[in-house]
């Protein structure tokens, strides 16, 4: 009989340990809740249009001194630079201590730039390029002189602009003139001053992408000459 309780007391004991070596500290989870560091997970360097959301979100990851996944902590989003806007400007972390908004690009064209700020902490930089649209919205014409003579040789200029009012310097314009016989106008813009008399001399930007009679606002311009006189230049 005392050989049965003994053995029963060693057995108690020997699970008594097991329980304390299970319980105690095996570097499992329960690290720090601190956020000691904001790294950058994706999105930055994104080229995309003038006012267009980029496709990548911009996605941060928040962790604590030994590098473990901090969740629930808040991640400030805003834009520094370029005029555009994130969406949402705060969001938390989840349990992969990742936080993501999204980013779309201001009007003009060049650099972009969105911060991500953790209380404490220093924030991280995303960087992007917005580029000029690529569809038409409006053509000015423009001419050197507004006292054409007859047989004065004057270069007009068409210049495109996207909805933003960026340009777009790769468009080519398609130039003609009303009354060739006294003022052609070349393929390149160069107006003869051949007589005298009112001309309308127009530049069309994306014409195969038009439809008579409605055509895209802007997409048409011309300038109205008039080779002994003055010259008068407006958007139609």
């Amino acid at each position: 009989m005392r050989r049965r309780i003994l053995f029963a007391v060693v057995s108690s004991s020997l699970v008594m340990l097991g329980v304390a070596a299970c319980g105690g500290g095996g570097g499992g989870g329960g690290g720090s809740t601190t956020p000691a560091a904001i790294t950058i997970v994706s999105g930055n360097g994104q080229t995309g249009e003038v006012g267009a959301q980029l496709p990548a979100a911009l996605t941060v990851r928040v962790t604590d001194s030994a590098g473990r996944a901090v969740g629930g902590v808040t991640v400030a989003w805003a834009v520094t630079a370029g005029g555009g806007t994130v969406n949402p400007t705060s969001s938390s972390t989840d349990g992969a201590g990742n936080a993501s908004t999204r980013w779309t690009l201001g009007t003009a064209a060049g650099s972009n730039r969105a911060t991500a700020t953790v209380a404490g902490l220093a924030p991280v930089t995303f960087d992007a390029t917005a580029l000029s649209g690529n569809v038409t919205a409006s053509v000015t014409v423009t001419s050197p002189t507004s006292t054409p003579d007859e047989r004065d040789t004057v270069q007009l200029t068409a210049i495109a602009r996207d909805q933003s009012g960026n340009a777009l310097p790769a468009k080519v314009a398609t130039w003609s003139s009303s009354n060739p016989a006294i003022a052609p106008v070349s393929a390149s813009g160069v107006l003869q001053a051949w007589g005298t008399g009112d001309v309308t001399v127009v530049a069309t930007v994306d014409r195969q992408a038009r439809r008579p009679p409605s055509r895209r606002p802007g997409s048409r311009a011309s300038t109205r000459v008039r080779s002994a006189g003055r010259c008068r230049e407006g958007i139609s």
